[in-house]
């Protein structure tokens, strides 16, 4: 959360099937959880300290047709406010200072990236993405001006960025790994990659070289950071679990 305080992430965890994922907040405080809402997928993004927007697959309308729908809820609402009716979006991220949301649209296997105010919802598609492209996870940079996001296209994943004036797409990180779940912290893209074959989290550092954050054994994934604190999800022993590092330092990759 902005405070800091909370941490918002999906799970499994009362359920039968991988599929099956609800919303929780853990606090760090009393290290207590809190199911928000069950049925939600994707990633949650944070409107502020206590309100989540986030993606529920709706019922069938009467042509039988499922959507997944945008919903915004406080930790302590007891139903959600639905947002879009009759829509594919799907891990909404929020930008205060600019009040844009920006969510992944998915037809036929195709991606693209929508946007909208949050006050007036009216989603409009800014990338032109036309040969199968895959979007996976996407985050606003630091200034809110452009959007980062990770691409499918053959195999693995590469990291783009779209100017939100201009609508220029480029590929800001290319390489043989797999690189996803990328975030921008101050002027840092960073970023969970398959270097040696296991996934941990890392960023680019000046000299365009990468740094490592995390040396594991199953996989770390989804970083987010506050504070100088590092938040991901670390794969180990055939389930996902919530890792916390309180102090971030580079790792020498001759060790990953």
């Amino acid at each position: 959360s902005p405070d800091g305080l909370n941490l918002a992430y999906i799970s499994n965890q009362e359920n039968d099937y991988f599929g099956q994922t609800d919303l929780f907040v853990y606090n760090f405080k009393d290290s207590s959880k809190k199911k928000i809402i069950s049925g939600a997928k994707y990633a949650p993004s944070w409107i502020n300290d206590s309100t989540l927007i986030f993606t529920l697959r709706s019922k069938p309308n009467k042509e039988g047709s499922k959507y997944f729908n945008l919903y915004k809820m406080s930790i302590n609402q007891d139903e959600p406010d639905q947002l879009t009716e009759n829509k594919r979006l799907r891990s909404p991220v929020y930008f205060k200072e600019t009040n844009l949301v920006a969510a992944i649209n998915t037809i036929d296997g195709l991606s693209n990236i929508y946007i909208s105010d949050l006050d007036s919802i009216n989603f409009k598609k800014i990338t032109n993405f036309n040969n199968q492209e895959y979007i996976s996870t996407i985050n606003w940079n630091e200034n809110g001006k452009k959007l980062i996001f990770d691409v499918v296209v053959s195999h693995g994943r590469d990291i783009y960025e779209i100017d939100i004036d201009s609508k220029n797409v480029i590929k800001i990180i290319s390489q043989e790994n797999d690189t996803r779940n990328p975030i921008q912290i101050e002027d840092k893209v960073y970023f969970s990659q398959d270097y040696n074959g296991i996934f941990n989290i890392g960023y680019k550092s000046d000299n365009n070289e990468t740094k490592f954050l995390t040396n594991v054994l199953g996989g770390a994934f989804m970083p987010d950071i506050k504070d100088n604190k590092l938040v991901y999800s670390l794969y180990d022993d055939g389930k996902y679990k919530i890792a916390l590092i309180d102090n971030i330092i580079d790792i020498k990759n001759d060790a990953i």
